[in-house]
């Protein structure tokens, strides 16, 4: 027979009743009610005689309960439909909607919203589903919600009559609320000072949650969990059903304990974070993670519409550029197909704190009696890592000779990375504790001693600009610090921040729904992540950043949607948990705590000088560029400078003026799949609309078995796997294996002019590598030379 649905037009109808809503789904039995429905459409030849009677009885159920919402019993017709639903019924959504519908006759709006959430989860063209699930949340006063749900309908629905006019319903409510709202918030004169104050509370979180919606644009936590709960509650043999029709897992993910209400019962919230905040982002993190199966039945439905994949947020998300040209390449390209596109500049103004990808200079690669040159280089990390592999005997302090010297350079075009980094610098120069250098480098909150110890470091870094400025003869575009550094220098030395003040800005710029410490097994290790992340601090503090958070152009964008451990590779942090027993945030502080005190010692001895340039390396810039070459650098990194310039011919050629003839260069691409046709599961959409579901299946199932073989390789047992991630990004991941490749080819393709000539020989990558820490699974380091000389391609080679 064939599948019915309530989104079959040739096997429903509407029986007409009152109250919010006026049709019911059902069919009125016999051959086209379906009773020999079988799941995936051909009935199955080995159906047993107890299959067939439990759906038989479904179906009576089911007749039974449309009789009774024709006479407007809509509480015995509600009973009946979750009967008919606990006997396997053969529709599961149509049921759920009918329920629904009884559910809003009886003004018992959650319990209706439940179901038709449900409902809509299971088959994502139910229209009637979704309408009478936005008009419980409207009953509800869930204004934020019910736009959300209005949305989502509308891209399935977009000429739908009914859909339209709830969305008007909906914003004629939420601007009656603001209106409402603001009044309440307006002090009139007979409240005088009482209300010149506005408490600690309504007004805050209002602008918390608007923030909310702005950065995720998705349902709160609260809807969430109306849907995960009542997902809990669908009897279980009916999800094994849904599972095995569907081919893969529905249902709330059980492995995942109520870690926001366990973090909030253990004493760990730190001080002066805002509870109600906390618990806030907490628990939407919880909903999200045990809530993943929704993005399968999304990404794997054959109901999903080519509109909703074409959406301008799906587009713009794909093809990071919105063009006619780039959407036509993503219709009619081949899979495989490489085109280079050009990007929106990197702005100055988008600050982060620390870098984003681990270190891929960890290897001997830097070493001293060389010249190495950073661009864009954001941070010490990649210094650090690679000091962190030299050996260096203790007695060689007793040495009287001179010891060769890494001359490090780096150029950064954010006067604040510059500044920064140059603090960092003073204090290793100076001899402060590492404990110091580390709060300033990555923490969002610091002890009164880490203050004290960056105050002497800028007051000496100040000093030297003032004796500088005085002494014109010996004051040279390297010696001396740019005015803009200069600023935030200054601003810096003036300025204090509260802890309150670090705490609340931390977690209110913060747009990352942190479901993967949802992965963690062990509870110490959630709570101690979930510290982190809440206040952003390490180690003891008493106030906030200086550095993070008194930044003197109101016009920066300082992420704080960033964590120290995705700096770190993950087989190290994992080895440093293992061999030391600590949770991640205690390793990771180790690990960076190592490579600090050896970069301390090497600036001790003289081995590493460090001198930090404001500046942006451009083609335009030529003065720079010679001066550049003319340090002649040993190895250059270019972090991933290259996934702004297009095409990469002017990468290659700006690489080119600046290297010496045996330069090695590093630079790693985080953003290369927008260039790659098939390096994203949406492409598979676009190429085979019905077909991409079992494709993306099988994708689903080999990175998964792979993610696992790396898991049981490494001894990994803290972490859950199959991990807890959306599988959009466990599928693409696959995707990333099997197309890197693609890119470099392209990439590197266009470098012959500049010497480029034998791919295999002269550029050696790093794959992406699945992390749960990490910011994006799509990350490749890269490692090449414009050199065809033996000697260089030999010390590449080792390198590789």
């Amino acid at each position: 027979g064939k599948d019915t649905s309530a989104g079959s037009a040739s096997n429903r109808a509407d029986v007409a009743g009152q109250g919010r809503d006026s049709s019911q789904d059902g069919t009125s039995g016999g051959k086209a009610g379906g009773m020999s429905v079988q799941d995936g459409g051909a009935a199955s030849a080995g159906a047993t005689q107890h299959a067939q009677s439990a759906e038989a009885a479904a179906q009576k159920k089911k007749e039974e309960g449309n009789q009774l919402y024709r006479t407007k019993e809509w509480r015995r017709a509600a009973l009946l439909y979750d009967q008919a639903l606990a006997k396997l019924a053969v529709y599961p959504a149509l049921l759920l909607s009918n329920s629904a519908a009884c559910l809003l006759n009886l003004s018992n709006n959650q319990q209706a919203a439940q179901a038709a959430a449900a409902a809509t989860l299971l088959d994502p063209m139910n229209m009637k589903a979704a309408y009478r699930c936005i008009s419980a949340l409207l009953g509800l006063e869930w204004l934020n919600e019910a736009g959300s749900a209005c949305t989502q309908a509308l891209r399935m629905h977009p000429e739908d009559a009914s859909l339209q006019g709830l969305q008007q319903r909906v914003s004629s409510a939420a601007a009656a609320t603001k209106a409402t709202s603001a009044a309440k918030a307006t002090p009139t004169a007979a409240q005088g000072k009482q209300q010149a104050q506005p408490s600690r509370g309504g007004e805050e979180i209002s602008e918390r949650e608007m923030h909310k919606r702005k950065q995720k644009n998705v349902a709160s936590a609260q809807s969430m969990a109306v849907m995960n709960d009542m997902m809990m509650m669908m009897p279980a043999a009916l999800q094994a059903r849904k599972s095995k029709q569907m081919g893969m897992d529905v249902g709330v993910d059980t492995r995942i304990p109520p870690f926001h209400q366990e973090f909030m019962k253990s004493g760990a919230l730190p001080a002066l974070c805002d509870k109600d905040a906390c618990f806030d982002h907490i628990w939407y993190a919880y909903e999200c993670a045990r809530g993943m199966f929704t993005h399968q039945v999304t990404m794997f439905s054959p109901k999903i519409s080519m509109d909703l994949i074409m959406s301008p947020e799906n587009m713009m998300q794909r093809l990071q550029v919105l063009s006619e040209d780039r959407i036509k390449w993503l219709m009619d390209a081949p899979m495989g197909n490489v085109s280079f596109f050009l990007r929106p500049p990197y702005t100055p103004k988008k600050v982060h704190s620390f870098g984003n990808v681990p270190a891929k200079m960890g290897r001997p690669c830097l070493q001293p009696g060389t010249t190495h040159v950073a661009v864009g280089f954001l941070d010490l990390g990649t210094l650090c890592a690679a000091c962190s592999a030299w050996n260096i005997p203790e007695q060689q302090e007793k040495q009287h000779c001179q010891p060769p010297v890494l001359r490090w350079v780096g150029f950064d075009s954010s006067a604040g990375c510059v500044a920064q980094s140059l603090v960092v610098a003073q204090m290793l120069k100076m001899g402060a504790q590492i404990d110091h250098i580390l709060q300033v480098w990555i923490s969002a909150a610091w002890s009164r001693a880490t203050l004290a110890a960056f105050r002497a470091a800028l007051t000496a870094l100040l000093t030297t600009t003032e004796t500088a400025s005085r002494s014109p003869s010996k004051h040279t575009w390297e010696q001396a610090l740019p005015l803009p550094v200069q600023q935030v220098l200054r601003h810096w030395q003036l300025h204090d921040v509260s802890l309150q003040e670090s705490r609340k800005s931390w977690l209110d710029n913060s747009d990352m729904t942190d479901t993967y410490v949802a992965n963690f097994v062990r509870k110490e290790h959630r709570t101690a992540m979930w510290v982190y992340l809440l206040s952003g601090q390490v180690l003891h503090a008493d106030v906030g950043s200086v550095t993070m958070f008194a930044d003197p152009d109101p016009e920066v964008d300082r992420s704080m949607s960033e964590s120290f451990l995705q700096t770190l590779p993950f087989e190290e942090l994992h080895h440093c948990m293992e061999e030391r027993g600590l949770d991640p945030v205690q390793a990771g502080v180790e690990i960076l705590r190592a490579r600090l005190a050896q970069l301390a010692q090497a600036v001790r001895l003289g081995q590493v000088d460090i001198q930090v340039r404001l500046g942006a390396v451009v083609a335009e810039d030529k003065p720079l560029l010679k001066h550049i070459a003319a340090l002649r650098p040993d190895t250059m990194s270019w972090s991933n400078v290259p996934d702004y310039i297009t095409p990469p011919s002017r990468f290659h050629t700006l690489a080119a003026a600046c290297s010496s003839p045996s330069t090695i260069h590093y630079m790693h691409s985080m953003n290369w799949p927008g260039s790659v046709k098939g390096a994203c599961h949406m492409d598979f959409q676009v190429e085979d609309l019905q077909g991409a579901p079992e494709v993306l299946k099988r994708l689903l199932a080999i990175s998964k078995k792979d993610i696992q073989r790396k898991y049981k390789e490494l001894g990994i047992k803290y972490l859950l796997c199959p991990p807890v991630d959306n599988p959009r990004n466990t599928v693409d991941f696959q995707l990333f294996l099997r197309h890197y490749k693609d890119w470099v080819r392209a990439f590197f393709s266009e470098g012959r002019q500049q010497g480029l000539r034998d791919v295999e020989k002269q550029v050696s990558v790093d794959p992406p590598e699945y992390n749960i820490l990490s910011r994006s699974n799509s990350t490749i380091g890269i490692t090449f030379t414009y050199s065809r000389d033996e000697a260089v391609l030999m010390k590449l080679a080792k390198l590789s």
